[in-house]
Order: C-alpha cells, then structure tokens, then sequence
C-alpha cells in the first residue's frame, strides 16, 4: 500500500516571484490541476544580491554603511521568507502536501530547471510577465528559457 501510495504523488514545481503573475499561476494550479498526492515545491528563485544598492563603487565601506547594507540583506530575506510563508499557508489551509525552497541562484530560468529536474518534477506551473516581443528579446524571458530548457512540461499562466 505505502509503494503505492509513493507512485501515484507527482511533484509539482510552483515558480513564484511574489508578483500578481506568480500569485495567479499558483491560484489557476490549485483550481484547475492540483490532485490528492501531489507534492508541490513552491520555489523562489534569486540572488539578493541584485536588490541591494552597493553603490557606484564597491569596496571599502565605512562601519555604517556595511551595517545598511545588511539591513538591506535582511529585509530582502524577510520579504522571501514571509512569501514563501504565505504560500505554504495556503498549501496548508487545503490539505495538500509541499514546502517552499529558495534557490539563491542568478539565472532564474536554470535554476528553476534545476530545481525541477532534481526532485523529478512532473511539471512545472509559473506566471509570465507578458513582455513584449522586442522587451522580451532585449531583457530575456524566464518563463520562455525555462519551456525551452525543462525536462518536464511547463505551464505557464498569463
């Protein structure tokens, strides 16, 4: 019985940023794909280092600003952690089985891919931005890297 149960849970990626694309992707998964078993991995992918203000030119910096730049260090974190927190809450609130992860990765698209393929995903459900064809070429798109990357099928959510 318990090997059977082992099979029949698939492991699902939710990839959220904590925008209103991310939120929607994980609300259209719970409505409309989500079954008992599943196993869903809410992850968060990226680098806080990229949020943080070093200023124009990076190196010795005074006891004050070493201690603004942790604070910045801090509250990004906190902002992930409540997110992430969040989401599980909802996971929770319904019964069905998963964590969060946070991957401090900088190629979000890979990480993701990453990420999927190491717990065996069977798929993966994210939001996009909705950029334009010419942003979308200049700025890159993760939801497009991760389609045309992943060993899994994709749904993306717009």
């Amino acid at each position: 019985m318990e090997q059977q149960k082992e099979k029949s849970e698939r492991a699902v990626v939710l990839a959220v940023d904590g925008s209103e694309q991310s939120k929607k992707a994980f609300n259209w998964y719970m409505e409309n794909i989500q079954r008992d078993g599943d196993h869903v991995f809410v992850l968060t992918v990226g680098d806080f280092s990229q949020k943080i203000n070093f200023g124009i030119l990076p190196g010795n910096y005074s006891e004050e600003r070493l201690k603004e730049i942790i604070e910045q260090v801090q509250a990004e974190s906190n902002k992930v952690e409540v997110m992430l927190a969040d989401f599980v809450e909802q996971l929770r609130a319904k019964r069905i089985h998963g964590e969060a992860a946070h991957i401090p990765e900088k190629n979000v698209g890979a990480g993701i891919c990453e990420f999927a393929e190491k717990h065996n995903a069977s798929m993966i459900c994210m939001g996009t931005r909705g950029l334009g064809t010419m942003r979308r070429t200049v700025l890159g798109s993760v939801s497009d890297f991760v389609v045309h990357h992943s060993r899994c099928p994709c749904i993306i959510v717009h």
